[in-house]
């Protein structure tokens, strides 16, 4: 799994570069921390090598104990049809599908926010989609603040999203966060 700068206009793309379909690989960082009031904003990307099924998971995780999804506890899955010319973004919340029809065909830009009031929220193209049932529970403390991190798994070879950056806002429902440096 491999960090790749896209071509000039396009941003930041991260992709599964090798490797025989499963859930084995992902793009971490315990230092990449997030606290209430901010999130991850990213963009569904057609797979690189592939023209289908670009199947990954993208979120915000309070601990990253394996490279599977199920143990990711907020995420869009994206994954398109063997075509690849439709997408779909069903919510998953620590591994279970909780919500089928997030995203559609025209689903690109996708965040998920960790509320100042402990909510996990979903947003699709800046609408609000979805309101978790599971606020963080347990998470780790840095520096005497609870923190979340990214949380990842990518499928297929080729399986991308791009663009992503870190996001911060007073209010939750905004359809314009402020955009920090992307991670």
């Amino acid at each position: 799994m491999k960090f790749v700068q896209g071509k000039t206009g396009e941003g930041q793309i991260w992709s599964k570069l090798a490797s025989s379909g499963g859930w084995n690989a992902e793009v971490t960082s315990k230092a990449v921390q997030f606290k209430k009031g901010e999130g991850i904003e990213f963009e569904w990307s057609k797979p690189i090598k592939y023209p289908y099924n670009g199947n990954l998971m993208f979120g915000l995780d309070q601990k990253n104990s394996n490279k599977k999804y199920e143990d990711i506890d907020y995420a869009f899955q994206m994954y398109s049809n063997a075509n690849g010319n439709s997408m779909s973004a069903p919510i998953y919340e620590k591994g279970t599908n909780t919500r089928s029809s997030a995203g559609s065909d025209t689903a690109q830009v996708l965040s998920v926010r960790w509320c100042k009031d402990n909510s996990i929220k979903f947003f699709v193209n800046r609408k609000f989609a979805y309101k978790s049932k599971n606020p963080p529970y347990n998470p780790p403390i840095i520096d005497g603040v609870p923190v979340l991190h990214i949380g990842n798994s990518f499928y297929n070879e080729g399986a991308a999203i791009k663009n992503v950056q870190r996001i911060s806002f007073d209010d939750c429902m905004t359809a314009y966060p402020t955009f920090g440096k992307s991670t």
